[in-house]
């Protein structure tokens, strides 16, 4: 498939539902298609290749190469007849094509020694609309064969193979409205997005025009996809027009509502910053931040050969929706933009609630923009405070966990809470905590102070630590921080893994994946502030933790890249009450089977084991000092621990909102 191009996969079975209306491809559940290209396979039966004469007489466009024989017995050797008539009604005769097609055809063993390939037929997504009509292009027909297991000339005629549904061909991308369609996406392409030309933007070519492959009732036979595409006046969907390092954006393209929806997804870790092109033209884009649920209305996109190109920022393994959905007629956009008299490629504008440009500078100096009308905007930003760093030392309490975002979670908290010896009564019971008569003496252990920030790994006493901390400092924010026109952030640096911040008692935001910043504009205030960060890291330092100990299970023998299972539950995790609710079920009933499990005993003459016997008021029978406990074992004493914790630096940003 050329780049900049997507397709779906459909089965033999599925292209026998599909039906062509007004130049489309189409399923009963609504999806459709552009283009269906055939497989590079010689086999097809007669069912399918007569279900591509259907198609194509009905006005779709069939990609494909001429098919020779039938794969199947059935109908043997009729049947091999039958896909040579077939094919000369559907594909141009040609003499050079005729005569290789013969050479192969010479080497055709006997029906039942013969291969029969299991190709896929493409459908391409250049325009797969859900309740739309679909206009095909035609170039190399072909089928696929019956399965390679196939012997008796009763099995079934239509083949279990692919057909590739070209969606990026001619028009605008697949549209949701009718539902999901069984052509499936490859999500393994290179490039897994959709087209969006509409078909009035097909412009003539010496290949001729959309119209005159329709009329032409036949199969074309074309050497180079992208060449019949292009000269169609179908270009690519999509193209990443700033090359980046690392691996390419990904996308997809659906027609959504009348309007043109992209996902465009960076899998790097780096952020990256690119113009990208779209296959739309005439309406505006808009970015849909699916992690803050912000509409962004850009004002900075031009429009080029019928495409639009926008100028699109991605954190690290960030996303963005971008939506074309209202016209641009009449729209002045930006079309360039300087700071401080050097051209600026990476201040954004966009259009505010009123229609009016609005950025956010974070640097002081003199912002110009120039529209595609040829009209000047100005702005000026002075006495921009620098980014305030939070030092000092904090205070942190381990075994807490008091944010909405863990409230949500509270059972895998409080069990997170109860596997490490550090957190004291926090995440018990009231039975439990009764039970624990733990000092206040004692509960002070839990907290600690840092005195800069660090991984939890470097401190000995909270090294194998898994669970949640709550950082705690006050500090002081001085008046030219905040104004009117100031939005005002809170930068926390590098965090493993999780953090929910609150400020002055106010909830400020979660973040997951860099950049750590929130912003705190109604939160903060001049004076003293009073912040609190909630963090979150992984399991496996505890694992490892628990790994210094003495072995207290029974496990499968271990390998190396895949770990090793337990072998029976543990005398320790035995309980004398029966329980009311179940039978015993072994490790590999519970977690669903799996290799993973597939050598564990079942203990059928034990209660199911009680997992209350983990919690540190009930582990009486559990005397190796383990705090954790897994059905599998990934992780030895010697591997290395991951980074934990709020790492900084913690910095106040402020920026200046400025509007024309």
């Amino acid at each position: 498939m050329p780049e900049g191009y997507n397709y779906d996969l459909a089965s033999a079975e599925v292209a026998m539902r599909m039906s062509a209306k007004d130049g489309r491809i189409t399923l009963p559940d609504g999806m459709s298609y552009r283009v269906l290209v055939l497989p590079q396979t010689d086999p097809m039966t007669p069912a399918l290749l007569r279900k591509i004469k259907e198609l194509v007489v009905g006005g779709a466009v069939v990609v494909g190469r001429r098919p020779v024989k039938s794969p199947s017995l059935m109908g043997y050797p009729g049947c091999d007849g039958d896909v040579k008539r077939l094919a000369e009604q559907l594909w141009e005769t040609n003499a050079e094509t005729a005569n290789s097609r013969e050479g192969e055809r010479s080497n055709i063993q006997h029906p039942s020694s013969r291969e029969v390939p299991n190709p896929k037929l493409q459908t391409s997504q250049t325009d797969k609309t859900a309740n739309s009509e679909s206009k095909t292009e035609k170039g190399k027909g072909r089928d696929s064969g019956e399965s390679s297991n196939v012997q008796d000339p009763s099995s079934r005629e239509v083949p279990n193979s692919k057909l590739q549904v070209q969606d990026d061909l001619l028009s605008p991308a697949l549209s949701s409205k009718g539902g999901e369609g069984e052509a499936t996406d490859n999500s393994k392409t290179k490039e897994w997005g959709l087209a969006g030309a509409r078909p009035s933007e097909a412009r003539p070519s010496q290949a001729g025009t959309l119209g005159d492959v329709r009329s032409s009732k036949r199969v074309v036979e074309a050497k180079s996809l992208k060449r019949m595409l292009t000269g169609l006046g179908a270009g690519a969907d999509f193209e990443q027009v700033t090359k980046t390092r690392g691996n390419p954006l990904g996308w997809i393209h659906r027609t959504v509502g009348g309007g043109e929806t992209y996902f465009v997804a960076n899998s790097n870790a780096e952020p990256v910053s690119a113009e990208c092109a779209f296959r739309v033209r005439g309406l505006m884009p808009e970015l849909w931040h699916p992690d803050t649920g912000e509409i962004e209305r850009v004002a900075q996109w031009k429009e080029e050969d019928g495409r639009t190109v926008v100028p699109l920022d991605f954190d690290s393994f960030g996303s963005v929706f971008v939506m074309f959905r209202k016209s641009s007629e009449g729209v002045d956009r930006v079309a360039e933009m300087a700071h401080n008299g050097r051209r600026d490629e990476q201040t954004r504008v966009r259009f505010g609630e009123e229609g009016r440009f609005e950025l956010m500078a974070f640097e002081t100096g003199r912002y110009w923009a120039k529209t595609a009308a040829g009209k000047v905007v100005e702005w000026t930003v002075t006495n921009l405070p620098a980014a305030l760093e939070v030092t000092g030392a904090w205070e942190v309490e381990f075994g807490g966990g008091n944010h909405q975002w863990t409230r949500m979670n509270a059972n895998s908290a409080q069990q997170l809470n109860k596997l490490n010896g550090l957190n004291g009564l926090n995440g018990l019971n009231e039975e439990e905590r009764n039970g624990h008569k733990k000092t206040q003496k004692d509960t002070k252990k839990d907290r600690v102070t840092f005195e800069r920030l660090v991984s939890w790994t470097e401190r000995k006493e909270m090294k194998y630590f898994s669970g949640t901390a709550i950082y705690s400092k006050k500090f002081t924010l001085p008046a030219n921080y905040l104004g009117e026109n100031r939005r005002v952030f809170l930068d926390l640096g590098e965090v493993k893994v999780i953090a929910s911040v609150r400020l002055n008692g106010r909830d400020v935001g979660t973040v997951w994946k860099p950049p750590f910043r929130v912003e705190v504009t109604e939160a903060i205030r001049a004076g003293e502030n009073a912040l609190e960060v909630e963090v979150v890291n992984l399991w496996p330092n505890r694992l490892i933790g628990d790994e210094q100990l003495a072995e207290d299970c029974e496990w499968t023998p271990y390998q190396e890249g895949v770990g090793s299972g337990l072998a029976k539950w543990p005398a320790w995790m035995e309980t004398e009450v029966q329980s009311p609710k179940s039978k015993v079920q072994s490790p590999k009933e519970e977690t669903g089977g799996g290799n993973a499990t597939s050598n564990i005993q079942h203990p059928t003459s034990k209660e199911t084991p009680n997992l209350d016997l983990l919690s540190p008021m009930s582990q009486k029978k559990r005397t190796s000092g383990r705090k954790a406990f897994s059905t599998w074992k990934y992780w030895r004493k010697d591997s290395p621990l991951s980074e934990s914790g709020l790492l900084g630096p913690v910095k106040v940003v402020v920026g200046e909102k400025l509007k024309r």
